[in-house]
């Protein structure tokens, strides 16, 4: 947890969390998520797709389970970083 990692409310000032970890899935996935007021769905990402894992300020976390917030507007630095996986973790 080095360096700033902060998850700013829609392009503001107002900090809502913190990025806490980032990957991208080797490989296609399909699972559901509960959407709010949308129920359970379906969702299918492509190979390659990020994820990012945040700890939410308690009222930005209130924002994301009420459904008004649903994304990140992703911007700054990376560092890519590719690692020999063992074969059964492919398939």
């Amino acid at each position: 947890r080095a360096g700033d990692r902060t998850i700013y409310l829609q392009h503001s000032d107002q900090p809502a969390g913190e990025m806490v970890e980032m990957l991208t899935w080797p490989m296609p996935l399909e699972t559901e998520m509960a959407v709010p007021n949308q129920g359970i769905n379906k969702y299918a990402f492509p190979a390659n797709t990020p994820f990012m894992g945040v700890i939410w300020e308690p009222w930005a976390w209130e924002l994301v389970k009420a459904g008004e917030l649903r994304g990140y507007s992703i911007g700054g630095q990376a560092q890519r970083m590719e690692a020999d996986l063992p074969q059964h973790a492919t398939l």
